[in-house]
């Protein structure tokens, strides 16, 4: 319970619902604005903290972030609705976005170890190519605007209930339309995303947003951070000199051909990156994967559970700080987005501490949210009639593997099969058995596991690990037929 918010207020024309989160200069409220005949919008309402209503520097950032966002109109990025005073506190009224993050997207695949089937990567990647060469090639009154974003990570990726991907969050935006600028050799932004220019304090263009993009789409593959997850400045030195702790060509195993556009993304040199937001999507719809579309995305992020059912909010949420920030700049420092998260990628930030985390719900109950998954893989052209019945969404059964008894005894292991869409059936070192997935098995290291179902590519795959590495899960991501293959 967040006590020093304990129930609804009015603030100006707007009622204040709900505390979703405060940061190191404002801090964002689920807000109400209401009319005649019943009408009624939510909002997100961000107001600068009256202590520093007085400190010119923070005024101006909060005054150039409601400029710009208010001269954005595209589906793919946060609207800012409206920009004002009241009780001589600064506010801007901004989208509220129903649904989650990519951040938590990423963070609940890692901690269940799974992937992002390779169409919904795609989906998701492909609308922030389209709202990124938006905001680059954004313009008012016929006059270029010169955006950059300078700080695209995971977590200012808004994903709704409807599947659209919204780039949010613009309080450290470069443009052309601020007084002052930012101050050369000052540094804004989230370290572990950074390109190395924007990182040694050096003018930046949109070829720093593309820097950025590749590094979120590599972790997006892999689960890994390109700069690995040691200590800020450890990781501020491998940004400013492109030494990646991982290989690119990881990405490689996960879309064939990946590894080869994320290393033109990546190029230490600005000229040799791609020149645009757009010519990243075309190289991405190159891949030889399917796009899925809106609705696998929906589905996708519901069968993880991170789209739940809530009320209109009752009691506000708990404040966290951000771990692993630093106040490295403390004169502008990081401004929330509209959907009240502060940074919580988990990686070092160049923002001041007092982060909070945003837990963002839709109305979608968990059956539906269990359903989800089950229209995801139909709208990436899967047949449904060939889904798993309602018993197989249960709680997987422990069984012994054919022949493991016999064959490796004490040695056999625990493994989890899963597959994407569920119920399909498994063979053992080729011989058919009855069991459908998802099911639990006691197996030997070594033995093959086949997952097949009709009119899908069989998955294959081997138990690998020993005793005292249990369990051990393997998830099949089947591939319609016909269609290429998803993997080499």
């Amino acid at each position: 319970m967040d006590r020093e918010f304990s129930r609804p207020s009015k603030f100006g024309k707007y009622l204040l619902v709900e505390r979703i989160g405060r940061g190191g200069m404002s801090e964002v409220f689920l807000a109400k604005s209401t009319g005649i005949e019943g009408f009624e919008r939510r909002l997100a309402l961000k107001r600068i903290f009256p202590s520093l209503a007085a400190n010119p520097e923070f005024v101006e950032g909060f005054i150039h972030e409601a400029r710009i966002g208010g001269m954005l109109y595209h589906h793919n990025v946060v609207q800012t609705l409206d920009f004002g005073r009241c009780d001589d506190t600064l506010f801007i009224a901004l989208e509220y976005v129903e649904g989650t993050n990519l951040g938590a997207l990423l963070s609940r695949c890692r901690d269940e170890d799974i992937p992002i089937p390779p169409p919904v990567f795609l989906q998701i990647a492909l609308q922030i190519c389209e709202g990124l060469e938006y905001i680059h090639n954004a313009s008012s009154d016929n006059r270029r605007l010169n955006l950059v974003h300078r700080d695209i990570k995971p977590s200012n990726m808004l994903i709704t209930a409807q599947g659209i991907v919204k780039i949010s969050d613009f309080g450290v935006v470069k443009g052309g339309i601020r007084s002052s600028g930012t101050t050369v050799g000052a540094l804004k932004g989230t370290v572990g995303y950074m390109s190395p220019e924007q990182a040694r304090g050096e003018p930046v263009g949109p070829a720093s947003d593309i820097f950025s993009l590749g590094a979120m789409l590599y972790e997006m593959a892999t689960f890994r951070r390109l700069y690995g997850e040691e200590d800020l400045l450890t990781v501020l030195q491998r940004v400013k000199t492109s030494a990646f702790e991982v290989p690119i060509e990881a990405a490689g195993a996960y879309i064939p051909g990946l590894d080869r556009v994320l290393k033109r993304m990546l190029a230490p040199v600005p000229g040799d990156r791609p020149d645009g937001a757009g010519d990243v999507s075309a190289a991405l719809r190159a891949l030889p994967v399917r796009v899925a579309d809106r609705k696998a995305v929906v589905a996708f992020v519901a069968g993880l559970g991170l789209l739940e059912t809530r009320d209109t909010p009752a009691s506000p949420l708990e404040s966290a700080e951000g771990a692993g920030e630093a106040a490295l700049e403390p004169v502008d420092g990081h401004r929330p987005g509209p959907d009240g998260n502060f940074g919580h990628d988990d990686a070092p930030s160049i923002e001041p501490p007092g982060s909070s985390r945003r837990w963002v719900t839709v109305g979608v109950t968990v059956i539906f949210a269990a359903l989800g998954l089950i229209a995801a893989v139909g709208s990436y052209h899967l047949v449904s009639t060939h889904l798993s019945p309602s018993g197989e969404h249960q709680e997987p059964v422990h069984l012994v593997a054919p022949g493991a008894e016999e064959t490796c005894g004490d040695a056999a292991i625990e493994v989890l099969v899963r597959s994407i869409p569920p119920g399909a059936t498994l063979s053992v070192d080729h011989a058919p058995t009855t069991y459908r997935t998802p099911i639990r098995l006691w197996a030997c290291p070594g033995q093959e596991i086949e997952v097949s179902m009709p009119q899908y590519r069989t998955w294959r795959g081997i138990v690998a690990g020993g005793k005292g590495e249990l369990p051990a899960t393997l998830l099949a991501t089947l591939v319609p037929e016909g269609s290429t293959p998803l993997h080499p």
